[in-house]
């Protein structure tokens, strides 16, 4: 029997911490801990400037705007290769060979600068994702900290 609540309190804790298990030292009974959590919610949150639901809201924005406004990659790459076919026709002296190796440097300038943009854009959108990652997790963590102070101090053992 009292493994048993010791599990269901065990349990109830790790539900409602999200991150961290907590064990009462001193008995504490069920109404008791939740009280003591939301307190010590309560001053997590006074101390860090926003709660765990605040600081997944945070992070979700910033996930979304950052999908919504991928980066963009810069352009002109199209430009420069026509300017590259068009010295490589005119090394050949002749108008129409000037025309074609233009063209055709655009296109292969082009194609090349997409290809190059798309992975330039799909490495800058990983780094903001992960910069968002991980100033929730240092912003989480120290919520985290500041709750358990103040459940270490009110007779919880806190891991």
């Amino acid at each position: 029997m009292r493994l048993m609540i010791c599990l269901l309190l065990l349990s109830f804790a790790a539900v409602a911490s999200s991150s961290q298990y907590i064990f009462p030292k001193n008995g504490q009974s069920e109404e008791q801990q939740a009280k003591d959590l939301a307190e010590c919610d309560a001053f997590a949150s006074k101390q860090t400037g926003g709660d765990l639901a605040a600081l997944e809201k945070q992070k979700a924005d910033k996930l979304a705007q950052i999908a919504a406004n991928p980066p963009v990659a810069p352009g002109g790459a199209g430009a420069k290769g026509a300017a590259a076919g068009a010295a490589m026709g005119s090394l050949a002296g002749r108008d129409k060979l000037r025309t074609e190796t233009a063209v055709a440097g655009a296109l292969i300038g082009g194609a090349k600068a997409k290809k190059q943009a798309a992975a330039q854009a799909s490495q800058a959108l990983a780094q903001a994702n992960a910069g968002v990652e991980a100033e929730y997790k240092a912003a989480k963590d120290e919520y985290f900290k500041a709750r358990s102070v103040c459940l270490e101090t009110l007779g919880y053992n806190v891991k």
